[in-house]
């Protein structure tokens, strides 16, 4: 058995056949997915997807980037908050969105998020890019323990940290690829 900490198994659905095919490798090699989601839509479609498979885990988010869209309709999302198994691509942007009017309703988004995970002990899986040290500060203040981190950008310091505190992380490949894509040949990419 394998598990896919961070996998947005919805993306299959743009090009035809291709969710099929993905579901399929699942099965055939057992491998579990947390399926992140992004926004309302994406979870919806997920939590479709689930019931096609068991493989398929569907984890509500809603990305940081598009937290000015939910921030004043996180009330008529209190179901979703209350029945997910799991919150995924939740968390801060620093890095992408450098709007920082945008930051202050990630921060209460994200804490919102935090509120649900540390009452009911679900599991978070952070998008905390360019924002780790501050994103950090919230998983302490918050008293979570199931947290993982996917696609750390971060200082080493802050990184040590986590790994003290009893973060896990997932490894992808944009972990690396800022790294190596200059010595990386294009048939390497093939």
């Amino acid at each position: 058995m394998f598990v896919d900490a961070h996998f947005h198994t919805n993306v299959y659905e743009r090009w035809e056949g291709t969710l099929e095919v993905a579901l399929s490798i699942m099965r055939k090699h057992r491998i579990y997915a947390l399926s992140a989601t992004t926004d309302l839509d994406s979870y919806k479609s997920t939590l479709e997807i689930a019931k096609k498979s068991k493989f398929v885990i569907p984890c509500f988010g809603l990305h940081p980037q598009v937290a000015l869209d939910y921030i004043d309709k996180l009330d008529s999302l209190k179901d979703h908050f209350e029945q997910a198994v799991a919150y995924s691509e939740i968390g801060l942007d620093r890095y992408h969105l450098k709007d920082e009017s945008q930051y202050p309703a990630q921060e209460k988004l994200l804490e919102h998020f935090f509120t649900f995970a540390q009452k009911q002990n679900k599991l978070v899986v952070l998008h905390l890019d360019g924002a780790e040290e501050i994103g950090l500060e919230m998983i302490r203040n918050f008293s979570l323990k199931k947290v993982i981190v996917h696609g750390y950008k971060g200082s080493i310091q802050t990184l040590k940290e986590m790994i003290d505190y009893g973060c896990y992380f997932s490894v992808g490949g944009n972990i690396i690829m800022d790294k190596f894509k200059p010595v990386i040949e294009q048939e390497d990419w093939d």
